[in-house]
């Protein structure tokens, strides 16, 4: 080899084709759309990525059917044969336009998801629903914006033919959209099977197994004497008729996506579904999880000696021992409610505000439990209502006088309602309500705290009542319903805790609140 040359050959050298994008340096559009035009490339990292994260299993799927679109359109373009545009931009043939494709079945896939998993309007709005609602609408226009994108991203560059484009975002929206409907839509409905296909809802794989190890055993003289004769029985032939054999009997069965779930390799891998549990696949419910672990890690952290008691940190209050104290005469409420198996029981305690050591008797101004009062009543609803009635509201005194306002504590051994199947009105509506009428109620000088007994003597003994912080013992179950009250009342200025022993019992009060709030349903499996 000479000296001074190269013993690089450039004749075997190629360009990846995959990233490689050519532009017109004098067009200063052609850049970005030249970076706008690489998006397949980034989606597909964004798919590895979150499967990687979250195991969800509508990510995988999306991620099969897209390289199963990748597929399609590579049998296409060697069967329509149509070269693109230009011979020096792009190698392969044009026809379909694979990045159109790419993105129609990315589009039509999300955009079909997001739409029939919105999150919905919840009557009072707060802040943070009209929050989910604005990043729901705006993922949705950023999606079928990087779609029209990507594809005038080729028609730009000079890539494809406006016709290719039109015939590859077509083909992927239409594909995308059946895709989704046959593998996400359909295999969430209950099937209905023929006998012998038929699988009952508690065959899974893994409450086969555990119904075979849980089958009694029995070693009775009667139940071998009957064993053996079912065995020497001769099984009775079933007559058929042409009608059973065209027209079988269909039974129930479990949906598709629960099979799949449920099978042992999806528990090993932990793949899940967060949009069969959450409308809104986790948000809230995943965010409050951890917000609750997380003021409960905060709350356990030993203080500094020099901290006085009295100077507590306020994630440290539901750890006092009042609200303890009150919480378990909640739960002692709670225990009254008749047992149902279509709503909880829970227990309520409506209490002047103060963070004393221990709470006086006088201090408590109503209780209530589920169903105490007639009607599908709940435990907040009886406890306001019976505050009403016992300390009944009045006018407000006429003339410049002040009235003083007096803050309560409310206690709830579930997390208050903010939706119930029964349309009636929820309990954290009623709550914000109560605090919006600023109704002037007539109390007891011996419940007044010392501050305000000059007051209320001056205001002819009228004082406004006001509910400025709720404490829970465990945030409410999706049994029913999913429960966004903690948000509702902090947009409206309410604080909400979690009540825990100050001796921590390992959380023994959140399972008796559990378990009476569950009194009358049936064990879950």
């Amino acid at each position: 080899m000479a000296k001074g040359t190269s013993a690089i050959d450039p004749s075997n050298y190629a360009s990846l084709g995959l990233t490689h994008v050519q532009y017109d340096a004098s067009d200063p559009l052609a850049k970005i759309l030249a970076l706008v035009t690489l998006s397949p490339i980034f989606l597909l990292c964004s798919y590895v990525t979150i499967i990687l994260l979250r195991r969800e299993l509508t990510f995988i799927n999306a991620l099969i059917g897209q390289l199963a679109c990748e597929g399609f359109n590579w049998a296409l373009k060697r069967l329509f044969k149509q070269p693109r545009p230009t011979n020096h931009l792009g190698g392969g043939y044009g026809m379909p336009s694979s990045h159109s494709q790419f993105l129609g079945f990315f589009a039509a896939f999300f955009l079909a998801h997001f739409y029939l998993n919105r999150p919905p309007s919840l009557r009072p709005r707060t802040l943070i629903n009209s929050m989910r609602r604005f990043e729901h609408h705006l993922a949705m226009l950023l999606i079928a914006a990087i779609s029209i994108l990507t594809c005038y991203s080729r028609h730009h560059l000079h890539y494809h033919t406006p016709l290719q484009i039109i015939v590859g975002l077509s083909i992927g929206l239409t594909f995308g959209a059946a895709y989704y409907y046959f593998t996400e839509h359909l295999p969430r409905k209950p099937l209905r099977l023929p006998a012998p296909l038929a699988v009952s809802e508690s065959s899974s794989p893994l409450a086969i197994r555990a119904n075979r190890l849980l089958q009694p055993i029995s070693t009775s003289r009667a139940s071998a004497t009957a064993n053996a004769t079912a065995r020497h029985r001769k099984p009775r032939r079933r007559s058929s008729t042409l009608s059973d054999i065209l027209l079988p009997e269909l039974h129930p069965s479990p949906p598709i996506r629960q099979i799949l779930l449920d099978h042992p390799i999806a528990i090993a891998f932990r793949i899940r579904d967060s949009w069969a549990v959450w409308t809104d696949g986790g948000i809230e419910g995943e965010y409050g999880a951890w917000r609750r672990e997380w003021e409960a890690r905060r709350a356990s952290v030993p203080t500094s000696s020099s901290s006085s008691a009295a100077h507590h940190d306020q994630n440290d209050v539901g750890r006092l021992q009042r609200h303890y104290v009150l919480m378990k005469l909640a739960l002692d409420e709670a225990d009254k409610s008749p047992p149902t198996d279509t709503a909880f029981c829970v227990g309520c305690v409506l209490s002047v505000t103060s963070d004393d050591s221990a709470p006086a008797s006088s201090h408590v101004l109503a209780t209530g439990f589920s169903r105490e009062l007639p009607g599908n009543t709940h435990a907040e609803q009886c406890a306001l209502d019976k505050l009403v009635a016992d300390f009944a509201p009045t006018q407000s005194s006429k003339g410049t006088t002040r009235i003083p306002t007096l803050d309560l504590d409310l206690y709830t051994t579930m997390e208050p309602c903010s939706e119930r199947l029964s349309g009636n009105l929820p309990c954290v509506q009623r709550i914000i309500e109560f605090n919006q009428k600023r109704a002037a109620f007539t109390l007891p000088r011996d419940m007044l705290p010392p501050a305000l007994q000059d007051e209320v003597s001056n205001a002819k003994g009228q004082v406004r009542l006001r509910i400025r912080r709720v404490f829970q013992g465990v945030a409410e179950p999706d049994d029913f319903v999913q429960c966004q009250s903690q948000t509702i009342l902090r947009d409206n200025d309410i604080q909400v805790f979690t009540v825990r022993n100050p001796q921590n019992d390992g959380g023994q009060l959140e399972k008796d609140c559990l378990r009476i709030a569950r009194k009358g349903h049936a064990p879950k499996n």
